[in-house]
C-alpha cells in the first residue's frame, strides 16, 4: 500500500537499488519506469522529488540505511577481506559503533575491536531501544534519524552502575540539518527514570 514500507518474505524491509529508466505510465499515486527490456519499478508518485512525464528519462535512487561513518550500512561499500566480500541481502541494520558482552553486531562484527566498550546497564538499554524503535511507517529507526541528520563527534557517557544517579548515562554529538545545528545530549535520568534530551545551538556557517 502507498504510505507504508515494503517488506520482503523474510520480513525484512525492502531497500530498493538505484534504477534508470523511462516513464512509460503515471497516474497520482504511481510512476512505472521501465529499466530494461522485462523489467519495471514502480515509485509512489509523491516520493519523487521533482514532476516527471510521459517519456522523460529517469534516474531514481532511494532511501539507503547507512553507518556513522557513511557507510552503507548492508556492507556494500566495504572493501573485501581475503577476496571476499561480505554484503546483507534483507535485515540490515544500523547500529552504534559500540560493543559488550553478548552485544550481536551482525556485519559490523569485523570492526568490534574499534568499537566503544560500554559498560552502564541503562546507556546499553538506551542505545539498544534507539537501534529497534522505528520511524516512518518502519523505513527507519531512531539510531537513522541521527545519521541522517549528520551526526559526527558521537561520545558516550559511560558512569558505573551505582553512580547513575549522579553521572547521567548517556551520549553526546554535533548535528547539522535543516532544522538544528549545534550539540545533542541524549541521557537517562535514574532518579526519573525517563529518558532526556539536551539541546546547544551552535553557529551556522556563512
Amino acid at each position: 500500500m502507498a504510505g507504508q514500507t515494503g517488506h520482503n518474505q523474510l520480513g525484512g524491509v525492502s531497500y530498493l537499488m538505484p534504477a534508470e529508466g523511462k516513464v512509460v505510465e503515471q497516474s497520482e499515486d504511481f510512476t512505472l519506469i521501465k529499466t530494461g527490456p522485462a523489467s519495471l519499478t514502480i515509485v509512489v508518485s509523491k516520493l519523487l522529488s521533482e514532476p516527471v512525464a510521459l517519456e522523460d528519462k529517469v534516474a531514481v535512487t532511494f532511501y539507503k540505511l547507512r553507518r556513522f561513518d557513511g557507510t552503507a550500512a548492508d556492507g556494500s561499500d566495504d572493501s573485501s577481506v581475503d577476496g571476499i566480500r561480505t554484503v546483507m541481502l534483507t535485515g540490515a541494520e544500523t547500529r552504534f559503533p559500540v560493543t559488550w558482552e553478548g552485544r550481536y553486531l551482525g556485519i559490523n562484527e569485523r570492526y568490534a575491536a574499534s568499537y566503544t566498550v560500554i559498560q552502564n546497564p541503562y546507556l546499553r538499554d538506551m542505545i539498544t531501544q534507539m537501534e529497534r524503535e522505528t520511524v516512518d511507517g518502519g523505513l527507519r529507526h531512531t539510531v537513522n534519524v541521527l545519521v541522517d541528520a549528520g551526526a559526527t563527534n558521537l561520545m558516550f557517557t559511560d558512569p558505573v552502575e551505582e553512580e547513575s544517579a549522579t553521572t547521567p548515562p548517556g551520549m553526546s554529538l554535533q548535528i547539522s540539518s535543516s532544522k538544528f545545528t549545534g550539540k545533542v545530549f541524549a541521557g537517562y535520568d535514574r532518579g526519573a527514570d525517563t529518558y532526556f534530551i539536551d539541546l546547544t545551538a551552535g553557529r551556522r556557517g556563512g
